[in-house]
């Protein structure tokens, strides 16, 4: 049974499983900038931390560390990445070659509709989009008032219907300002579109649905 980047590969580790193999991976977690205390006890935090990791890659979001996800954990460490570095989903997407003709970055596919209340690692991996533009999200899992704000501000800012909700349409949008680097607060940020949205007012554009 062979070992490589200090995980026995033929381990899979999933809620539940203890040990120094969870350890490991913990720590490994802990030094790419995710929230994890490497106690050896695989629970929600360190679930959540490996269902974000695979959701920015465009892995299969299960929370579970299989030879897949630990291999791409190595990876990256080797690489020096991290979640917390102001460029760091940006990395993220670009090591997936997911990018439009004009070579914006594009995101992991849009599975439903994401609105007021919904949670799970779909919610988390827009959190950390709107957090890359510059658009204060909390790093929660749900989908609270601070994300809807953040979404209205977005919508607000680039004259989508403003609803708070995160469709086809203001997923692209967001994909497509990721590519652009787009930040708020910048020269056109989005802190125009922040005063007129917070009412629920249309932009100026044509409406979009999200």
């Amino acid at each position: 049974m062979g070992r490589e980047g200090g995980f026995e590969m033929s381990e899979l580790l999933k809620t539940g499983s203890q040990g120094d193999e969870v350890k490991a991976l913990q720590e490994k977690l802990k030094k790419v900038g995710f929230e994890v205390e490497p106690d050896g006890i695989f629970g929600a935090q360190t679930k959540a931390a490996v269902e974000d990791l695979q959701s920015a890659f465009g892995y299969t979001v299960d929370g579970i560390a299989g030879d897949g996800t630990k291999g791409l954990l190595d990876a990256q460490i080797g690489h020096g990445w991290s979640v917390k570095a102001p460029d760091g989903l940006k990395k993220a997407l670009q090591s997936q070659g997911k990018t439009t003709d004009k070579g914006n970055l594009a995101g992991a596919e849009l599975t439903r509709l994401l609105k007021k209340g919904v949670e799970g690692a779909d919610v988390r991996h827009l959190q950390r989009r709107l957090q890359a533009l510059g658009i204060g999200a909390p790093l929660t899992g749900v989908f609270d008032d601070g994300t809807e704000k953040a979404v209205r501000t977005l919508q607000s800012e680039f004259g989508y219907t403003v609803d708070g909700m995160v469709g086809p349409g203001t997923h692209t949008l967001i994909d497509a300002k990721l590519g652009q680097e787009w930040k708020a607060g910048g020269s056109g940020g989005a802190k125009a579109g922040a005063e007129k949205g917070a009412g629920g007012e249309k932009g100026a554009g044509p409406e979009k649905k999200g």
